[in-house]
C-alpha cells in the first residue's frame, strides 16, 4: 500500500471543496468511498492535506474560532437568564 503522503495531491474536487467549506467529516467520507480506504487511513490523508496547505489550515482555524465564539455567546445568554430568574423570582 502507498504511503499516505503519496496520495495527498490525488484528492478529488468534491473532497477539496468539502474541506474549504470546513466539512472535514464529509471530506473523509468522500475519500473513503472514492479510494476504498479505512477510517484511519482516510483521516490521516485529510489531516496531511490540511497540514500541507497553510491557507486551508487558516480556514479551519477560522471555523473553529467561530464555533467557540458561538458556544461562548450561548453560555452568556444562559447565565443572564439564570441570574434574571434568580433576582426577579426568588
Amino acid at each position: 500500500m502507498d504511503k499516505p503522503s503519496s496520495n495527498i495531491r490525488n484528492l478529488s474536487q468534491p473532497i477539496v471543496a468539502a474541506l474549504w467549506e470546513g466539512k472535514k467529516i464529509n471530506a473523509i467520507k468522500l475519500l473513503r468511498e472514492e479510494q476504498n480506504l479505512g477510517l484511519k487511513e482516510a483521516k490521516d490523508l485529510i489531516d496531511q492535506h490540511i497540514q500541507h496547505n497553510p491557507a486551508l489550515q487558516k480556514q479551519f482555524s477560522l471555523f473553529h474560532s467561530e464555533d467557540i465564539r458561538g458556544v461562548g455567546f450561548v453560555l452568556l445568554v444562559i447565565l443572564m437568564l439564570v441570574l434574571a430568574f434568580y433576582f426577579f423570582f426568588l
